[in-house]
């Protein structure tokens, strides 16, 4: 008898856990599609991390590099459009200039861009994953001054990952 109690035991339990876990599968896929960007984009897929990586250690060499042409290619589509071609005229120089912003680590009360070529040394120190954006905060270093700085990751399903510079996109009135 104790024997046939545990065997039907087993079995609830089986199809209990069973059940929860095809709950727990519906609501992330649900938490997922019910999520809406305010740009109208899709969320991050659940396999972006290998392909951001990818983005992010390409550009790390690309920068230590000082490889002006091959930065730009990490650039986000939109955001290279906007802030790259029509801002900056395609001024690649000037635009790498102001691309990497932030706290100047000597002096925290200060925000300074770094020359693009004046860095020495870029060092990732954590990756944020949201929603559509993943921030990636770096230690950028030159000769003179180090900088912490954020810089966005554009994650949309439907589209090539690419970067933004750590001060956005440049409001233009």
């Amino acid at each position: 008898m104790a024997s046939k109690s545990r065997n039907i035991f087993y079995a609830l339990l089986s199809v209990s856990l069973f059940l929860c876990g095809c709950s727990q599968a519906r609501k992330s896929g649900q938490a997922d599609s019910e999520w809406v960007d305010p740009s109208g984009r899709a969320p991050l897929r659940r396999d972006a991390h290998a392909e951001i990586e990818t983005l992010l250690n390409g550009l790390e060499k690309a920068v230590a590099a000082h490889d002006t042409l091959k930065v730009l290619e990490f650039l986000d589509p939109d955001y290279r459009q906007k802030e790259y071609e029509d801002l900056y005229q395609k001024h690649a120089q000037a635009f790498l200039n102001d691309f990497f912003c932030g706290k100047v680590v000597e002096r925290l009360d200060q925000t300074q861009c770094m020359a693009f070529n004046e860095i020495t040394a870029i060092k990732r120190e954590k990756i944020e994953y949201g929603k559509p954006f993943v921030f990636a905060n770096y230690f950028i270093q030159s000769a003179s001054y180090s900088i912490r700085t954020r810089i966005k990751v554009n994650a949309r399903v439907a589209v090539t990952y690419g970067v933004i510079g750590s001060r956005g996109y440049t409001q233009v009135e």
